[in-house]
């Protein structure tokens, strides 16, 4: 298992399951409206207009895998279908932190993994009764590839969201795990803790751990060992191609970070985590 965390201190911890080399850009960060000056937003209502995004300690909210089945029930690899998707439904209310009244939410960020298909194929997501007219993937695998995206998603009919599965005459396992949420005008259940808003900024890179490259926050540049674990810096972290003092504020009030995170020449199969904060000692990460 591989994994990684933000600290309270405003950091991140990787940890892999083999040597692999690690870019990350950063592009926009989560911050409530009513704190950095440059951002204030003045509004009535408690969450403002809706919208405000509410981190969480990722978690997995749904596995088909017959050894570590969550929240499955019809357990097992699910169908792929031709000339239409084979679908079926998981809950996402009340799961991983996220509010169990559909009122308050607006969508859920979602990291969704195909494995183990036995053919090529896709796959879309979107609330239940709510598909839409044209075929939307998120997904695109082939056989025998392990394939992850994350998504952003609204909850549709009964709090749960519809995936559907393309390919001929197989099947396929579904994991999913959640990540945040956005919530509505109408929350009142969060309105003392308040959301964030995304503000963008400069993409810029913040990490490289390839030697000659544009190193930044790992001294000396080097890949990541089986099983290592790193903390990355996140507030007033600085960034590198293009040159950027302080690409996310050094500010308290920074509650979040989107992140895009490539691994390179990675000598085995393997999978990065990411989290808050640091898992008990022997911990496991289970996303």
């Amino acid at each position: 298992m591989g994994y990684a965390h933000r600290m309270k201190s405003g950091r991140h911890i990787a940890r892999l399951s083999a040597a692999i080399g690690l870019a990350v850009a950063a592009g926009i960060v989560a911050i409530p409206g009513s704190t950095l000056p440059v951002h204030a937003v003045t509004c009535a209502s408690p969450l403002c207009g809706g919208g405000e995004f509410h981190p969480l300690t990722p978690a997995r909210i749904f596995d088909s895998r017959p050894a570590s089945t969550i929240n499955d029930v019809a357990p097992g690899a699910k169908p792929l279908a031709a000339p239409e998707p084979a679908v079926f439904h998981i809950g996402l209310l009340g799961l991983g932190g996220i509010p169990a009244d559909a009122a308050d939410v607006l969508a859920v960020v979602v990291n969704i993994t195909v494995s183990e298909p036995g053919a090529s194929g896709y796959l879309e997501a979107y609330g239940k009764g709510a598909r839409p007219a044209v075929r939307t993937s998120i997904i695109n695998f082939a056989a025998n590839q392990t394939v992850p995206n994350v998504s952003i998603v609204r909850p549709g009919k009964d709090g749960q969201l519809e995936i559907g599965l393309f390919g001929q005459n197989s099947t396929a396992q579904v994991i999913v795990d959640v990540f945040g949420w956005f919530s509505t005008s109408a929350a009142s259940d969060v309105a003392a803790s308040h959301g964030a808003r995304l503000i963008p900024t400069t993409p810029s890179r913040v990490l490289d751990t390839r030697a000659g490259q544009f190193n930044v926050n790992r001294a000396p540049a080097a890949p990541l060992g089986p099983q290592e674990t790193m903390a990355l810096q996140i507030r007033g972290v600085d960034g590198v191609n293009p040159a950027k003092p302080d690409v996310v504020p050094d500010d308290q009030n920074v509650t979040g970070v989107l992140l895009n995170m490539v691994g390179i020449t990675g000598n085995n199969a393997t999978h990065l985590s990411l989290f808050p904060d640091a898992l008990p000692a022997g911990a496991v990460p289970t996303t």
